[in-house]
């Protein structure tokens, strides 16, 4: 409850709206993440998951994020290792900023990283 809860200060500074699964096929839900796209116009779509077992379609938040002029950030720091290995999608050329941790699945010290996508730039 604290992305965007009221009580704290990203409560208080910004509008979050959280996007949702398919309750049918337990999926997420990327017309619904679009319709909501398309009401909201957000500048930032954040994608990434600590508690969603499947792999995102970089690509289609990609498109999203496109149509509504938002850029889109990817947090892989629970899947960063598997990225690495190749086990799991690299949000590299679809997100135009990557977050992880050092220390979650990479062993490292505890230290937060970003990877700003340099076609980000060129893009906006």
């Amino acid at each position: 409850m604290t992305h965007g809860s009221p009580v704290n200060i990203s409560g208080k500074l910004y509008n979050s709206v959280s996007y949702r699964v398919n309750e049918e096929t337990e999926l997420l839900d990327y017309d619904g993440i679009e319709e909501l796209a398309l009401e909201h116009r957000p500048k930032l779509i954040i994608a990434g998951y600590t508690c969603y077992p499947r792999k995102p379609n970089w690509a289609k938040f990609r498109r999203i994020a496109d149509w509504v002029g938002a850029c889109l950030l990817a947090d892989i720091a629970y899947v960063a290792v598997m990225v690495v290995a190749g086990a799991y999608p690299s949000p590299l050329g679809h997100a135009d900023v990557i977050t992880f941790t050092t220390h979650k699945t990479l062993c490292g010290p505890e230290q937060p990283a970003s990877l700003p996508s340099i076609l980000a730039w060129h893009r906006r």
